[in-house]
């Protein structure tokens, strides 16, 4: 009995034995899990910390050379501007400068009319002297070598008269070539301004999308715009009398006949769809505003009278060959 209990006893102990193994081993294989689960865990933060802080410097160089790139364009567009300014004061300098040239050619006007009048005086004199006795003949001969030094004066006088006429068409053309890089400088200002709007667009769509997802997108390039003359069809504010050409015509006119009008303005006046002088004496006051605001000629059109040169040229009935560069096919299209 008492060995029956000891044996009992043994298998009891010997089963609390076995369970805290096994127990122990559960334990220890349950702790080596979780160790290895928050290693784990541990190297993914470190991932995750290393990818945070990446799109951080991507988001703050990003946003240094959005920056950037803001500055440089808005420096590009002051430069612009003052290039602008410089053209605009260049074209008034040399409008003053003609003016001034032209006052000279008046006044040596007024100048070779005097000396023509005191030559005609001097002939009446001498005409007068002739049936008179030696000393007169002494005095004709006295008048005669005035005469040929007046003479000599006049034509010192229009070689003058000449450089001063030549100065002043060299004058009106820098004029119309400073004109014409006042508008080139105009187009180009707009298209900057522009691409600067479409800029700020831009990296305001990026700030937005940077604070919204924590970090920031590339900015793409900005796609650079261009602003091409008005061609194509336009409708004058007046359609009872002159119209415009969609495409150019089958006849057109030498329209550097007119005063005022160099190959620049010409160019300029047939990107509106003008090619003819029969638009130009067509005209009305309107269209004449009309296209002066469009091509920012300030009152040009009136003070150099492109519409009475016009209908001038038309009054003398020169025939087409005189006022044509090229010739074709008689029909046109008619623009609105």
């Amino acid at each position: 009995m008492i060995y029956l209990i000891f044996k009992i006893l043994a298998f009891i102990l010997i089963a609390l034995v076995a369970g805290v193994a096994l127990g122990a081993a559960w334990f220890r294989g349950r702790a080596s899990a979780a160790g290895l689960a928050a290693e784990s865990l541990r190297g993914e933060f470190e991932a995750l910390s290393l990818a945070h802080q990446e799109l951080q410097q991507v988001r703050e160089a990003d946003l240094v050379e959005s920056s950037r790139r803001r500055k440089e364009t808005e420096a590009l567009v002051a430069e612009q501007v003052r290039a602008r300014e410089m053209a605009e004061q260049r074209s008034v300098d040399l409008e003053a400068s003609l003016e001034r040239e032209a006052a000279a050619v008046r006044e040596l006007d007024g100048e070779v009319r005097e000396l023509r009048e005191a030559q005609q005086k001097t002939r009446n004199r001498l005409r007068e002297l002739e049936g008179e006795d030696g000393d007169a003949a002494r005095r004709v001969h006295a008048m005669r070598a005035e005469r040929d030094a007046l003479q000599e004066e006049v034509s010192r006088l229009r070689s003058i008269l000449s450089d001063v006429q030549a100065d002043a068409e060299m004058a009106r053309a820098r004029t119309e070539e400073a004109e014409a890089e006042r508008l080139d400088l105009r187009v180009r200002l707009e298209g900057l301004s522009q691409d600067h709007d479409e800029l700020r667009r831009r990296l305001r769509g990026m700030e937005e999308n940077a604070r919204q997802r924590g970090a920031a997108a590339v900015v793409p390039p900005v796609a650079r715009t261009s602003i091409q003359p008005p061609l194509g069809a336009r409708a004058f504010p007046d359609e009872n009398n002159a119209i415009l050409f969609e495409e150019r015509p089958g006849r057109v006119d030498d329209l550097t006949q007119i005063t005022g009008i160099g190959r620049k303005l010409e160019k300029l006046l047939n990107s509106l769809g003008i090619y003819q002088i029969e638009q130009l004496a067509g005209l009305s006051s309107e269209q004449v505003r009309w296209v002066d605001e469009r091509l920012s000629f300030r009152g040009r059109i009136h003070r150099e009278n492109w519409v009475g040169q016009a209908k001038a040229l038309i009054s003398q009935e020169l025939p087409a060959a005189t006022i044509s560069r090229s010739t074709g096919a008689a029909g046109a299209n008619a623009a609105v």
